[in-house]
């Protein structure tokens, strides 16, 4: 399951990503982060949440790698990932991200009340 949702007051792409997605769910998610970026200024934030992702397979990884780099040519300021305790979903994602070369800021936090805050 994903939502993907844009705060324009907040300057703020919100991402949720949860359970093992299939390859065709994962590129649904990418392209609709991808479509939402236009609606977000240069020096926006992103909040991820993937406390309840399961890693996805390679050929999904590589969706998630088109919509990190798409986010870091639109000029994200920084990346929110709520991991609460999915570990080995955070290194999928920190995988893609060096393969990408993004070099936006990421910090890591357990919770979404978390990640608000930092907003």
């Amino acid at each position: 399951m994903y939502n993907v949702k844009v705060d324009t007051a907040k300057k703020c792409l919100f991402i949720t990503l949860e359970g093992f997605m299939q390859e065709d769910e994962v590129k649904k998610a990418a392209d609709l982060v991808v479509s939402s970026l236009p609606k977000l200024p240069k020096g926006f934030t992103v909040v991820n949440d993937i406390s309840q992702f399961k890693p996805a397979s390679r050929e999904a990884g590589e969706y998630i790698k088109l919509a990190q780099a798409a986010i870091f040519q639109k000029g994200v300021s920084k990346v929110i990932r709520v991991t609460g305790k999915s570990f080995v979903g955070k290194l999928q994602f920190e995988r893609t991200k060096k393969e990408v070369n993004a070099t936006y800021e990421t910090v890591e936090v357990a919770t979404m009340e978390d990640a608000l805050k930092l907003l």
